[in-house]
């Protein structure tokens, strides 16, 4: 995620000093990147859970 967010920062720098319009778009990419990771690190952790459970 951080190299998703920061190549978006470093590419769009320049676009986005005084374009409060660009600085949304890159705000929402860097989020909906986050969410995606979220869900995934919330989804293994509930498989790890469901695994060790049967284990017991």
């Amino acid at each position: 995620m951080q190299g998703i967010a920061r190549d978006i920062l470093t590419q769009q720098a320049s676009q986005l000093e005084g374009d409060p319009l660009a600085f949304l778009n890159v705000t929402e990419a860097y989020w909906k990147v986050a969410v995606v990771d979220k869900r995934l690190i919330q989804g293994r952790t509930q498989e790890w859970n469901i695994s060790r459970g049967e284990l017991a």
